[in-house]
């Protein structure tokens, strides 16, 4: 894992940098190195030849595939532009889902980012190059968003139709609903149970009148 971690950033470092030689050189070291690894390496040490291993067998086929596609990058070269994200070429419904699970993935998109600004010409602040990156993933989002609601304003008749009952009943109404019960059901339990509400009724009194501290009192 850590080495296909450390193929991975070398692998955006030079495509950043479209530096073809260093894409070679990877393309060229993982080959080799992974296959002495797989085929002579692990079946020595877990005693488990390469077709009985079914993990093994799964995760050299995963890099079979990235073999291929790298190899058509070495045949056809890195673009002249470089930055921007290819999932976000595409506004249909599998092409967010897929930019949804990779923004899900942890630190994947802020370590793209940060090797991004750190081997890219700028004179940017790294901040303000974090600022540009949320505005351009933020007019992703709103491309997408605007192509569903153009499917549905299609679906409904037309555009600047009034929305219907149903949808404001469940977003609206219910949605208000809900946000009262978590802002009064706390206090309502704590009023319902607490013990200051128990009656408490007082069952003696004293009184006792003085004009001082050190006078005896007039009635007590």
């Amino acid at each position: 894992l850590l080495m296909q971690f450390i193929v991975m950033i070398l692998d955006r470092i030079f495509y950043l940098k479209r530096s073809m030689r260093g894409k070679l050189l990877v393309h060229v070291v993982t080959v080799i190195g992974l296959h002495i690894y797989i085929f002579f390496v692990l079946p020595i040490d877990t005693n488990r030849s390469f077709p009985n291993n079914g993990v093994l067998v799964f995760i050299y086929i995963l890099y079979l595939a990235y073999w291929i596609f790298s190899s058509m990058q070495l045949r056809t070269g890195y673009p002249n532009f470089v930055l921007g994200n290819f999932l976000t070429r595409s506004v249909s419904i599998p092409a967010y889902l897929v930019w949804v699970i990779y923004r899900a993935v942890p630190f994947m998109h802020e370590i793209r980012v940060l090797l991004d600004w750190t081997f890219t010409p700028t004179i940017s602040q790294f901040r303000w190059w974090q600022k540009v990156d949320a505005i351009y993933h933020q007019l992703y989002k709103n491309r997408y968003f605007l192509a569903r609601k153009k499917v549905t304003d299609v679906k409904r008749g037309g555009y600047a139709k009034k929305q219907a009952f149903g949808p404001k009943l469940g977003g609206g109404f219910l949605f208000s609903l809900g946000l009262l019960i978590v802002i009064w059901l706390p206090l309502i339990l704590m009023a319902a149970f607490s013990s200051q509400t128990a009656s408490n009724l007082p069952d003696a009194a004293s009184i006792t009148v003085a004009l001082g501290e050190n006078t005896p009192p007039f009635y007590s």
